[in-house]
Formats: structure tokens, C-alpha cells, sequence
């Protein structure tokens, strides 16, 4: 096998042009799936995507880099969006459709950011084990045997046929790329991957890693269901890697080198959001997962100075002390690629709204920081959100928007009617109910059509519950069949609700309805009010328990509105606690709030405290955010932690992050991760940034280079900062 040394020399092999070979350009597969389309109108839509996905499949072209260890590629990438376009119209058809008068009347509400509700086709992870045992020609002799029963329902067999199609598909694609990968002089064992493949399971490292970039890339790039998990890397592939050794299939170095080429290609693949996958975690009895497979691939990806694939450290009590090190060295040394999750906390959240407790325990991480029932679950992570500092604004409002004096909320008192600081609670309470009913009413809409609108026979076959069934995931088929919506702006909510306390309730700086027009008017009658409200009130995120209390109140609540409520497609609704970057465009179309926040101001992010206002250090935030119920968020959480270089340096600052971690999960928490940076250099970068060209950065769940950010982000990172 060839080698290399440096992941320089890896990342000149991936560079190379891809020479495209035996097949279409992408604008004549766009016509040829128009006439598959005409020729299935009226088929179901099952049968319809497995259609679309075999002609696709059939006349992409195909390519080969002739240092790649994995030679093989298709042309469709996840930007070409080839069969999302058909999907998007088939969903608009239902929105101009049944879901007019729906739409319409919610429409001020959405435009508002005060809510939202939509499909989630997105948020994936295929059952990697169930691929690994049965490989391409074992899914497709499963679904043969499948349709051959006798007696079988229509949409059974419909169903059967489509796995058929697509995966019988899938084995001519992988017949081409071998001979492809011949014919160009690939690497030998890139052909023998790619024959192996095509005759059964992967039977070693290589052809387990081969498979798993060929199914993403069919998955996500060709079906358009993102593919937002590869799955417990380690534990897929730690029994290929032993075998291999003790066999002497590959040696040390060579598995190390297979290792740099798979990680070098899903970096190339420029995934949005990166590319998940998850490492450690705990049996049944509590012992540790982490291996010896574990070590390797932070070591491996450590030394590759690269951000995508992320990865998600799941923590237990058992996790090895030496494993977190290794993976917090990579952090302090300018890779953020991590997020640490709770192994205690997450089985307790997924039971929480019915998943049972051997289904709870065997979960996957999708997306950022979703779990989900490994296997079993369709979770639909991003379904819909609800901004509860709008829901405060409406509170103060009468229901209505402070910015454009449109009714989008609930009936609640006006301001001059609330006589209590216990009333505006209970005002803000009904606002957020409201808020979480109408995304759940969209969302459970559009789940009423999914039968129309999508479904993905390459991604249910992997999943055991949909072959028995004769059903798409999507349609049902999943045991656990989910959807999710997340509450944005937790920190500008309690901190606005603790002023509100203070300044009217308690001091009577203000009344209600003249801190309502003073909030109207973005505090332009009382700047002093506003920098009182700003510094001087109760924060969270200080280990304070006014605000504090505040924050677990709404966590509580709001989750209570959400968790276990029907949805549209036979199962329930998750509450998660994240932001990702919505809290920019929330915060665009949110007033200003009694926090002392400006109109417009981005809204807090994840689990953290409000910009710039943990004062009280690193220890007493973790506190704070660790004291939140977080078996009420099924669906997600995290705190961005943003530590100075200054503090992590040596022997002892590493200690010092490794208490950290070990600190926040035993108190609870969810999800913590990372920056470590300086003010300073970030200045620097934003003023040079050719200079500064790989720093990076965790923005939400995932890591991109500071100097790619928008001006507005970077400078939220360097107000951060310089609050350190």
C-alpha cells in the first residue's frame, strides 16, 4: 500500500483533479429525471424517490483520483441538491395546497421569528452496524426475500420493490467505480474495496470506511436525507482494526494512513455544519467503550490540523482520564472540533418521552448534539423553534409584536393590568404556550403529508423496524418516529424577567407600562435605566440564584409545553435547548428587551449566559448552566465555554479543563465545549486575515475559520473574548 508521512502529502493526493469518466453531466440527469417523473405520476412517492434515485444513480458520473486510497467518487454533491429541488416542489404543491389557509394565518408569526414549524428531512443516522453485518448485497437479498412473501399489502410491496431498486442501483454504481478505478491505476486496494463491496460485507478497516463514504454520499448528496451522523466511529470499527493486525491485513502505520485518507475526504467534502461522529460511552453495567480504537483516532485526527470531521465525546464516570486528555490537548492546541455529552443525563432525558430504557442507554448523537435511539428513531431535530424573549415582548405587548404592532401571541393583559411580578409570569407562561402550540400545529401539518412529500428507501432499509414493517421511516416505519423544537434565547429571557422583578416590581424604578415604551422606543428615553438594567441586575450565569431560578422556571415550563405532545406521524414531540446560529436572526426581529439588550441585538446562545455578563468566572457559569433539569431536553443542549489561552497552558491548565469537564457532567449538565483564544488575536485576525487563514472556531455545533465568519459573528467572539 502506498504511504505517506505527512497529511501534507494526504492533502496533495486529495487535491488532485478528480479525472470524471462514464457518465452524464448533471444538467442531463436533471431532464432524464424529468421524464422519470412524468412516466411515475401518481406512483406513490416511494416508489417515486426510488426511481428518481436509480436513474440518478445510474447516469452520474463517476471519477477517480489516482492517489486517493479511496478512489471513487460520484459528481453529485451535497451543493447540487439534485433530488431536494423535486422534493421542495412536491412540498410546495401541499403548502399551496391544504396548508394554505395555515400558512397565511400564521404567517406574521413566523416572519416575526416569534415561532417556527417545517419539515426535517435533515437529521439522519442509518443504522451503520446493520450496514457493516449485511453490506450492499446483503440489504438487497434481505429485500428480495421481503417482497417474494406471499400476501403482502400493496404499500408493503411497494416499499420492498423500492429497497430493491435503490440498492440493486447502488451495487451496479460500485461495479463501475471498480472497473473505473482500475482502468485509471487507482491504488490496489481501493479496487479491492470497491470488489469486496460488491460481493458482500466489509470484511476490513478499509472496505468499512469505504462503505461508509459511499453510503453518505448516496444518502445524502443523491437521496437528499443529510446523512448527520456516521455513527460510534470507534466502536464500528475498532473490531475490523484488531482483526486486521492480529491477521496481518494491515500494520499499525498503514491503519493510521487509511485513517488520514477517510478523514481527508469527508474534510474535502465541505459538509455543512461538518461531519458527525461520536466516540466512547458506556455499556450496560457502566463500563467504559472507550479503546485503544478510541486513542487512535484522536491521535490520527489530531495531528491533521483540520475541523471537519467534529466529534462527540460521550463522558461517563468511567471514561478514562488519559482519553479526555488527549482529546482537551487537541482543543488547547487550536482544535475545536469537540463537544463532551453527558452519558448519565441523555438516557434519562430520551426516557423522558417514552424511549424505552435499553433503547435510551444505545443511543446515537445527530447533528450537533441530538440524541436519538440508535436504530430505532427518526428524531427530526430541527423541526421547529420557539424565541421565548419574543414571547416576554408579547407578555408586555398584549400579544402583540413591539416592532410592527401586529397581534401574533396569545391574549394576555395589557401592561397597565398586570399588577404582580407573579402575574407577568404567568403572562409570559401563556405567551410561550402559545408560541410552542403554533409551531407544533405547523409542524404536525406538514407531517399529515409527508406520505406526499418525501421518503428515503435508501436510509430505511438500514433500519430493522422498517424492513419488518414494509414502511419508509418517514412514513412511519421507525419505532420511535419524533419531532423536535427547540427554545432559543434562554438567558435574554431570565435576565429580562429578573430586571422586570427588580426595576418595576421591587424597586419601582419604572412601572410596567412605562418600561413597555421605553422598550418600544429601544431605551432612547432612558439610557441610564438601560446600562442599570445591563449591569446591575441579576444575571445568570453568575451562580445567582434569582436569575437562575428564573432560567430553570422557563426551562420547565417551556419543555412542559413540548415534551411527549403528539405529532403528525404517530409519535411525540422532543424539547431541545439550543440555539445553533438562530439566535442572529431571532434577535434581528426582536425588540429590546428589559435585560438591557438593544433592539436587534443577537439573543443569548445555547445554555450561556448573555453576552458578557458572566462575571463571576468560569466556575460559577458552569454552576449556573449545570443547575438546569436537563432530563426535560431530550432533544439537546450545550454551553459554549471560552477560556483564555493564558489559563490551560501547561501541565496544570490542562488539569484545570479536564476538572471542568468532570466538574459539569457529575452536577448534570448536557453538553459543554470549547474555545480557547485571546481578544487579541482574534482582532488580529479579523485585520489580517490572509494571516490568520486556519484559526478556528467552535460558532454552534460545529467549527469553521474565524476569517469565513461575517463581521457580526466574529465581533460577538471578540466581545466574548475580551470579557474574559
Amino acid at each position: 500500500m502506498m504511504m505517506h508521512q505527512a497529511y501534507d502529502c494526504v492533502r496533495s493526493a486529495l487535491q488532485e483533479p478528480m479525472c470524471w469518466q462514464d457518465g452524464m453531466e448533471i444538467q442531463q440527469i436533471s431532464c432524464e429525471l424529468d421524464g422519470v417523473e412524468a412516466k411515475c405520476a401518481g406512483m406513490p412517492v416511494v416508489r417515486l424517490q426510488a426511481e428518481l434515485m436509480a436513474c440518478a444513480l445510474k447516469n452520474t458520473r463517476i471519477g477517480v483520483r489516482r492517489e486517493d486510497l479511496f478512489a471513487a467518487d460520484v459528481e453529485i454533491r451535497e451543493g447540487d441538491r439534485i433530488l431536494f429541488r423535486r422534493r421542495l416542489a412536491r412540498k410546495e404543491r401541499v403548502e399551496a395546497g391544504e396548508m394554505r389557509d395555515l400558512l397565511a394565518a400564521n404567517q406574521d408569526g413566523v416572519e416575526a421569528r416569534a415561532y417556527c414549524g417545517d419539515v426535517d428531512f435533515n437529521h439522519t443516522c442509518p443504522d451503520w452496524r446493520r450496514l457493516m453485518k449485511l453490506g450492499i448485497p446483503g440489504i438487497l437479498a434481505e429485500a428480495r426475500a421481503m417482497a417474494a412473501r406471499p400476501g403482502l399489502e400493496e404499500s408493503m410491496y411497494d416499499f420492498y420493490h423500492s429497497v430493491e431498486l435503490v440498492y440493486a442501483s447502488l451495487l451496479e454504481l460500485v461495479a463501475r467505480m471498480e472497473a473505473l478505478a482500475r482502468r485509471a491505476g487507482a491504488p490496489e486496494i481501493a479496487v479491492r474495496s470497491l470488489r469486496g463491496l460488491r460481493e458482500g460485507a466489509p470484511g476490513n478497516t478499509h472496505e468499512a470506511l469505504q462503505l461508509i463514504l459511499l453510503y453518505y454520499q448516496m444518502q445524502n448528496n443523491v437521496d437528499g436525507t443529510n446523512v448527520r451522523s456516521i455513527g460510534g466511529l470507534d466502536q464500528l470499527l475498532h473490531p475490523f482494526i484488531v482483526r486486521d493486525l492480529a491477521q496481518g491485513t494491515f500494520d499499525e502505520a498503514e491503519i493510521d494512513e487509511i485513517l488520514r485518507f477517510f478523514f481527508g475526504n469527508a474534510e474535502r467534502r465541505h459538509v455543512g455544519a461538518n461531519l458527525p461522529f461520536y466516540l466512547g460511552g458506556s455499556d450496560e453495567k457502566g463500563d467504559t467503550l472507550v479503546n485503544d480504537t478510541s486513542f487512535r483516532i484522536i491521535e490520527v485526527y489530531g495531528k491533521m490540523g483540520i475541523y471537519s470531521p467534529k466529534m462527540q465525546i460521550r463522558v461517563d464516570a468511567a471514561t478514562p482520564d488519559d482519553f479526555l486528555r488527549a482529546v482537551l490537548k487537541c482543543i488547547r492546541a487550536g482544535n475545536n472540533s469537540f463537544v463532551f455529552l453527558n452519558e448519565k443525563i441523555i438516557p434519562a432525558a430520551l426516557r423522558h418521552i417514552g424511549v424505552a430504557p435499553q433503547d435510551a442507554w444505545d443511543y446515537a448523537v445527530v447533528g450537533c448534539y441530538e440524541p436519538m435511539a440508535f436504530g430505532k428513531e427518526v428524531p427530526c431535530t430541527c423541526n421547529g423553534n420557539v424565541n421565548l424573549a419574543k414571547a416576554l415582548e408579547l407578555a408586555m405587548n398584549a400579544g402583540c409584536d413591539a416592532r410592527t404592532g401586529k397581534k401574533i401571541g396569545a391574549d394576555t393583559p395589557p401592561a397597565e393590568e398586570i399588577g404582580s411580578f407573579e402575574e407577568f409570569v404567568a403572562a409570559v407562561r401563556t405567551q410561550i404556550a402559545y408560541l410552542a402550540d403554533r409551531s407544533m400545529e405547523l409542524i404536525c401539518a406538514y407531517e399529515r403529508h409527508y406520505g406526499e412529500i418525501q421518503a428515503s428507501p435508501v436510509f430505511s432499509a438500514t433500519y430493522v423496524s422498517c424492513m419488518e414493517k414494509g414502511m419508509d421511516a418517514y412514513h412511519g416505519g421507525a419505532v420511535y418516529n419524533n419531532s423536535s423544537i427547540n427554545l432559543l434565547g434562554l438567558a435574554t429571557t431570565a435576565d429580562s424577567l429578573e430586571a422586570v422583578r427588580e426595576v418595576v416590581y421591587q424597586e419601582g424604578r419604572v412601572t410596567l407600562p412605562q418600561l413597555r415604551d421605553l422598550l418600544r422606543n429601544n431605551w432612547r428615553e432612558n439610557a441610564r435605566l438601560r446600562l442599570h438594567c445591563k449591569n446591575r441586575c441579576a444575571k445568570y450565569g453568575n451562580g445567582d440564584e434569582r436569575a437562575d431560578g428564573l432560567a430553570r422556571q422557563m426551562v420547565n415550563f417551556a419543555c412542559d409545553c413540548v415534551n411527549g405532545r403528539p405529532n403528525g406521524r404517530g409519535g411525540v414531540f422532543r424539547a431541545g435547548l439550543f440555539t445553533i446560529d438562530w439566535n442572529l436572526g431571532c434577535g434581528a426581529k426582536t425588540g429590546a428587551t428589559p435585560d438591557g439588550r438593544s433592539e436587534g441585538e443577537p439573543l443569548s446562545r445555547n445554555m450561556g449566559p448573555s453576552m458578557a455578563c458572566d462575571r463571576r468566572g468560569i466556575t460559577a457559569a458552569l454552576d449556573s448552566v449545570a443547575s438546569v433539569d436537563y432530563t426535560r431536553s431530550p432533544n439537546g443542549a450545550v454551553y459554549d465555554a471560552m477560556l483564555h489561552p493564558s489559563a490551560v497552558q501547561g501541565d496544570s491548565g490542562l488539569e484545570n479543563m479536564l476538572s471542568l469537564v468532570r466538574v459539569f457532567m457529575a452536577k448534570g449538565g448536557f453538553g459543554l465545549q470549547f474555545n480557547v483564544f485571546d481578544a487579541n488575536t482574534l482582532r488580529k485576525a479579523q485585520a489580517e486575515p490572509e494571516k490568520y487563514a486556519t484559526l478556528q472556531v467552535r460558532v454552534c455545533g460545529w467549527n469553521a475559520y474565524f476569517v469565513d465568519l461575517s463581521e457580526v459573528e466574529q465581533n460577538l467572539f471578540i466581545r466574548q473574548a475580551e470579557a474574559l
